[in-house]
């Protein structure tokens, strides 16, 4: 029972090994995408296909940005929308890739 332990203790430890940083960096660019989607939620007073009349603003597509991280550069979906500028209270406003 311990052999068979142990084996799994190594399979485990190479995977690790060999995908933390890529997993880790997955969970981190779908963690901010998922704030950036709240964030605007908030701003423009209404969900996603919401119709309101608080409503601000409508949604328009996304950038692709890259944002610096110690994991390494991550490219990111950060929200456009109609009128004004949405900028992320965590981050700010992202720069465009010019």
């Amino acid at each position: 029972m311990t052999n068979n332990h142990d084996k799994k203790l190594e399979e485990f430890t190479n995977f690790v090994k060999d995908e933390t940083s890529n997993n880790l960096t997955k969970i981190l660019k779908t963690a901010v995408n998922q704030l950036f989607q709240a964030e605007l939620e908030s701003y423009l007073n209404a969900k996603k296909y919401e119709r309101n009349e608080e409503r601000t603003t409508y949604r328009s597509g996304f950038r692709t940005r890259k944002l610096a991280t110690s994991l390494g550069e991550l490219e990111i979906d950060f929200p456009k929308i109609r009128k004004g500028t949405f900028t992320s209270s965590v981050i700010g406003e992202i720069p465009t890739n010019r």
